[in-house]
């Protein structure tokens, strides 16, 4: 986490992270404990320059998810794609983003009853009784928008074949996690044989 602030070193707006003159502007705001130190004069600590990846359609691209960090906070890639592919197939006509969204809300509101349970939050209804905003629930979760594109590209059986090996590496992957761990459960130890025999 970069100043103990930001979880991302690119970024539009966080301008007290690239400039002195708007760092002293949010320093006259803060306690010491949370200023800018050094300011960052001619290195700035972030970059407006997006990290930027392409990628050629192929059949069976069905959509991209871009939200911003407050999304991913919640939320693995993995867990964001898994819902927004069952979502468009379930769902048609419904609005993937506002389910993504719900979601990840659902998700914030278990993480904060474990961590915080004095707040007395268990589900997302119980997180949006409070007010939005600093006076609410601006550091119980960051901001969270997102937009869902759909592409209709054809998903012929060849790509349904072809795609499903590595939905097994992921499962695979996330068993070799689980094994790292050295857990002494047994529901582990049931997991690395079930995997282990499809997996062949």
């Amino acid at each position: 986490m970069l100043k103990n602030i930001c979880m991302m070193t690119r970024s539009f707006g966080d301008a007290y992270l690239k400039t002195d003159h708007a760092a002293k502007a949010f320093n006259k705001r803060m306690s010491a404990k949370h200023q800018i130190r050094p300011l960052p004069g001619k290195r700035p600590y972030i970059s407006h320059e997006a990290e930027v990846v392409s990628r050629q359609l192929q059949d069976g691209d069905s959509f991209l998810i871009v939200a911003c960090d407050g999304i991913w906070d919640e939320l693995t890639n993995h867990e964001a794609a898994s819902r927004v592919g069952h979502f468009l197939r379930t769902t048609p006509g419904g609005d993937p983003a506002a389910d993504l969204v719900a979601y990840a809300l659902e998700k914030a509101a278990r993480r904060l009853a474990s961590q915080e349970p004095e707040l007395n939050i268990r589900t997302r209804r119980d997180l949006l009784k409070i007010p939005p905003g600093k006076q609410g629930r601006k550091y119980l979760h960051d901001d969270m928008t997102v937009c869902v594109m759909r592409f209709d590209t054809p998903r012929s059986d060849s790509v349904e074949t072809a795609a499903q090996p590595s939905h097994w590496k992921d499962i695979k992957r996330s068993v070799d996690i689980i094994r790292q761990m050295q857990t002494r459960d047994h529901t582990a130890q049931r997991w690395h044989s079930l995997v282990d025999h499809v997996h062949k």
